[in-house]
This record gives structure tokens, C-alpha cells and sequence, in this order.
């Protein structure tokens, strides 16, 4: 059910999972510390019907497996603006 893909953000890269139709309105999940995507399988798996879903890994968690130097929230925030630049 779930898309997973890898997405180059600064050269580091980011894993993305998506689930259900890009035409309809889109959810985005973002995890705390130290959970991956996996914390909103359950609640992605019912909304995917009803919305585009979209979870990722913040670099160093998960299958974003490279670390970042700083983790300060304007940083990962830059990680996260870079995925909708490309």
C-alpha cells in the first residue's frame, strides 16, 4: 500500500512514504524524537482513502540513515522545506 522512495535534500538523503491519490488533500507527518515514519502507519493506513499521505524520516532516523551535524529545529526544518523544493 505504501510508496517508499529516497529524496536527495543538500545531499543527504531522505526516505518518503506516501500512500493514497495525489488529487486529494494531503497530510503530512513529521515524527519527535527517536520514532521513524512507522509511529503513523496505523492512522496513514485509515486516512490513505480519504487523503494523500505523506510520512518521512528526518535524516539520522530510520531509513534516512545519514546523520546531520545540527539537529536544531531551524536545521531540520531546512531538510523538510527541501523536499518540496525539488
Amino acid at each position: 500500500m505504501f510508496t517508499h522512495r529516497e529524496v536527495i535534500v543538500k545531499e543527504i538523503p531522505i526516505q518518503v512514504v506516501e500512500a493514497g491519490s495525489i488529487s486529494k488533500p494531503t497530510v503530512f507527518f513529521i515524527h519527535g524524537w527517536p520514532t521513524c515514519w512507522l509511529e503513523f502507519e496505523g492512522v496513514m493506513n485509515r486516512l490513505a482513502e480519504e487523503y494523500h499521505v505523506i510520512a518521512i524520516d528526518i535524516p539520522g532516523i530510520g531509513n534516512s540513515v545519514i546523520p546531520l551535524q545540527s539537529y536544531s529545529k531551524r536545521n531540520i526544518a531546512e531538510y523538510v522545506r527541501g523536499l518540496w523544493i525539488i
